[in-house]
C-alpha cells in the first residue's frame, strides 16, 4: 500500500496526484501545492485526519471520514486554503469551519406500497449549501439552505412493492456532506402517520424542576470601569483602536441553557442588506474581520469595520426550551480592553424574554458611540431579525 505521507513529503512540485483506495492517517500537508485524489479516501480513528500546515494549498476531488466523535476530519488554519469536489464527514476546524447537524442515516421505515409519503428532517448548517437528492423516487425541499436550523421535506412518489430505497442526500457548500436515506415499500403498510420526523436535533430540554441550577461567584469589576445605566449613550473614543471584548456574564443559570450571541451589522436605513451580515454560530467572523464571535464572548475591532456599516447591534439569545431571562440571575455585559474592564452594563428587570439586545455601537459625526439598550423580546430571536431585514424560517 502507499505511504500517503511520503508522497506528501517528497513532492516539491505544483501538484500531486493520489493514488485511488483508502487510507489510514493521520496526514500532514506541509508545502505549497494542489493535492488531486483518484476516488481516494483518507481517514482516522483519532486526532485529525488532514492538517493543512502551509498556505496556497488547494485540495480536489478527496473524501476525508472522522471515525469518532472527538476526530477531526480537516484542519487549517490558513484562509487561502482552496477546495473543490471535497466530500468531509466529521469535525472543521479553522477555515470554513462551523456547526453542522446532519443526520448519518435517515431511516424511513416501511413505507405503503404506490402512495406518496412526506417526511420532515431537522438539519443545522452554518454556511449557505444546496440539497441534492440522488435517489430516484425521493424528492427533496428545499434544495437550498441558508445558514441557520431548518427543517427540510422528503417526498417520496408512488412505489412499487418490495422497492428498496437506499440512497444519499448531499449538502454541498465549499465541501460536499452526505446523508444516508433507507426504507422499504411493503404490501404490509396500508399507511404511514403524516408528516413523520425522522430526524430532529437533540437538544430537547426537560422541565426545569429537573435541570441543575448553577451558582457562581459574584460579578466584580475594576474600580475604574464605567459603569452604564439602561438608555444611556456614551462616546467610545477610548475604545476605537482597541479590540474590544464583550463578554456575557451572570452568577446564576440553569445547567441546559443555551444562551448565544447575535452581532447585526447594519446600514443606514437600520437594515442588513445579506446573510453575512448576521454573525453568529454559523458565521462566527464578518466578511470586514471587524467582528467574531466565541461561545458568548464578542470580538470587535472599530477600526476594521466597513465604512458601509452605520450601527452594531449587540444580543444574546436563549435557545428553545422553557427558559427566559427570569432564570439567569444578574445578567451583566462587559466591555474589555486588554484584559481590563472599560465599561459594565448590568441588565435588570428581566423577565420572559428570550432574547436581548444588550448593546449598540453607532456612528455620530464621524465617531463612535455606545448606547446601553437592554431590552427584550418574549417571541425570540425571529422578532429581532425580522425587524433587522433577516427572515428566519
Amino acid at each position: 500500500m502507499q505511504d500517503i505521507q511520503a508522497l506528501l513529503d517528497k513532492n516539491t512540485g505544483p501538484f500531486l496526484e493520489l493514488p485511488p483506495g483508502e487510507y489510514q492517517g493521520n496526514f500532514v500537508i506541509r508545502r505549497p501545492c494542489t493535492i488531486i485524489g483518484n476516488h481516494t479516501v483518507l481517514w482516522a480513528e483519532q486526532g485529525t485526519v488532514l492538517t493543512i500546515d502551509s498556505n496556497i494549498v488547494t485540495i480536489e476531488h478527496l473524501r476525508i471520514e472522522a471515525l469518532g466523535e472527538s476526530v477531526i476530519a480537516l484542519s487549517s488554519g490558513y484562509e487561502d486554503t482552496r477546495f473543490h469536489a471535497v466530500e468531509v464527514s466529521g469535525k472543521v476546524e479553522g477555515i470554513l469551519s462551523g456547526h453542522w447537524t446532519l443526520p448519518k442515516v435517515l431511516e424511513l421505515g416501511e413505507l405503503p406500497s404506490q402512495k406518496e409519503c412526506t417526511f420532515y428532517c431537522q438539519v443545522e448548517v452554518p454556511v449557505a449549501c444546496k440539497v441534492i437528492s440522488l435517489l430516484n423516487g425521493v424528492k427533496v425541499t428545499p434544495e437550498e439552505l441558508s445558514a441557520g436550523r431548518h427543517t427540510i421535506t422528503l417526498h417520496t412518489e408512488k412505489l412499487h412493492t418490495n422497492t428498496c430505497i437506499y440512497g444519499d442526500i448531499l449538502f454541498v457548500s465549499d465541501f460536499i456532506r452526505r446523508s444516508y436515506v433507507t426504507g422499504i415499500v411493503s404490501e404490509n403498510v396500508k399507511d404511514v402517520i403524516e408528516n413523520t420526523i425522522v430526524y430532529e436535533q437533540q437538544k430537547q430540554i426537560q422541565s426545569q424542576q429537573k435541570q441543575q441550577y448553577i451558582t457562581l461567584p459574584q460579578i466584580t469589576w475594576h474600580k475604574d470601569a464605567i459603569v452604564l445605566q439602561k438608555g444611556q449613550r456614551i462616546a467610545a473614543d477610548t475604545l476605537e483602536n482597541e479590540k474590544i471584548e464583550i463578554l456575557f456574564e451572570m452568577e446564576g443559570y440553569y445547567d441546559t441553557m443555551e444562551i448565544d450571541p447575535y452581532v447585526f451589522l447594519l446600514y443606514s436605513d437600520g437594515k442588513t442588506r445579506k446573510e453575512q451580515d448576521l454573525i453568529f454560530f454559523g458565521n462566527e467572523v464578518s466578511q470586514d474581520g471587524s467582528v467574531s464571535i466565541k461561545e458568548r464572548t464578542v470580538t470587535l475591532q472599530l477600526q476594521k469595520v466597513s465604512k458601509e456599516i452605520e450601527r452594531i447591534s449587540i444580543a444574546y439569545g436563549i435557545y428553545e426550551g422553557a427558559f427566559s431571562f427570569e432564570n439567569i440571575k444578574n445578567t451583566t455585559i462587559k466591555l474589555q480592553k486588554q484584559g481590563k474592564d472599560s465599561m459594565v452594563f448590568p441588565i435588570e428587570d428581566l423577565k420572559e424574554e428570550t432574547t436581548i439586545t444588550a448593546v449598540d455601537f453607532y456612528r455620530y459625526k464621524g465617531k463612535w458611540k455606545i448606547s446601553a439598550i437592554g431590552a427584550g423580546y418574549k417571541n425570540g430571536l425571529k422578532v429581532l431579525c425580522e425587524s433587522y431585514g433577516l427572515e428566519i424560517e
